[in-house]
């Protein structure tokens, strides 16, 4: 999973222009795979707390106001796919 993590950390970095952290961006993978923050915690060996953080900046750096609106933001930068 780490692997495939850095991966698309690499890939992406780049068309995000900076947009979101290499960190925010392993968040954000998992989030699109449908894993719990206590999930996220245990792959990322963080506090849920950390991953809560994560999230919080994620949505303030979109400008939007919740999750589903960030992975929806995410999907139209081409940072995740469907």
């Amino acid at each position: 999973v780490k692997e495939s993590l850095l991966d698309m950390e690499h890939q992406l970095h780049g068309n995000v222009g900076g947009v979101f952290s290499s960190r925010e961006l392993q968040v954000l993978e998992l989030l699109r795979q449908g894993k719990t923050s206590t999930e996220i915690a245990v792959t990322l060996v963080m506090t849920e707390r950390i991953v809560e953080s994560h999230r919080r900046s994620m949505i303030e750096k979109g400008k939007v106001k919740n999750t589903v609106e960030l992975m929806a933001y995410a999907s139209a930068l081409g940072v995740i796919k469907k």
